[in-house]
């Protein structure tokens, strides 16, 4: 019993790091800015480690910051290609 619990413990904590890695590397791409991003990641700024980030409050709610971020990033280069 305290083997499952202590096993079910460490693969919690390791999918938290698993979320916690995807959202710094959108934090990355976010920091260089969009003139730096391939087309496809446009998209993945808004679906990368969702899934894993949703099973936990403090990844959630971080990974809605980053992409409320790269949402602003996105429109911000769409408003300068108008100019």
């Amino acid at each position: 019993m305290v083997q499952k619990e202590h096993s079910r413990k460490k693969e919690e904590i390791r999918d938290e790091s698993t979320g916690a890695d995807k959202i710094e590397t959108l934090i990355q791409h976010n920091e260089a800015g969009t003139k730096t991003w391939l087309p496809l990641e446009y998209d993945l700024n808004l679906t990368y480690g969702n899934e894993i980030c949703e099973s936990f409050e403090k990844t959630k709610r971080l990974r809605d910051k980053v992409r409320e971020d790269a949402v602003k990033l996105m429109e911000e280069e769409k408003n300068e290609s108008r100019i």
